[in-house]
């Protein structure tokens, strides 16, 4: 189950932002595009079930609350998937500890920190027991 959709990246980086990143041949093709954007969202979704599956919680994976994805692994989902379309043309600076320097790191970071707090149940998403 997917925790977030193509809009949803586009909302927080811009439909145009999403396209280009995702359009790693420059060619405009709106298929590899679409196919690009759905394997980012993919991986990001899989990320997270991966990562709260090895911690003690005792909800279900998918998570949702009655057939809808909470808004907080919606952010987490489409900050993941936004970094992930964003590095993929690659990352030519990285700072002295070797992490890449881009405008999303921060993002990337902010989402991994929530996933972590929801793991170590310091961050209870609304519905979700």
């Amino acid at each position: 189950m997917a925790y977030c959709t193509k809009s949803d990246i586009e909302d927080r980086y811009g439909a145009s932002n999403v396209a280009d990143w995702a359009d790693l041949d420059d060619d405009g093709n709106s298929t590899k595009i679409t196919d690009r954007i759905t394997s980012a969202i993919a991986y990001a979704s899989t990320y997270i079930d991966d990562r709260l599956r090895r911690s003690d919680l005792n909800f279900k994976l998918p998570i949702s609350v009655s057939g809808s994805i909470p808004a907080t692994l919606v952010d987490v989902c489409r900050r993941l998937a936004g970094y992930t379309l964003s590095t993929g043309r690659g990352v030519f600076r990285y700072d002295q500890d070797g992490n890449p320097l881009t405008p999303l790191r921060a993002d990337y970071m902010d989402a991994l920190a929530t996933l972590e707090l929801i793991a170590q149940k310091k961050l209870q998403m609304e519905g979700v027991e």
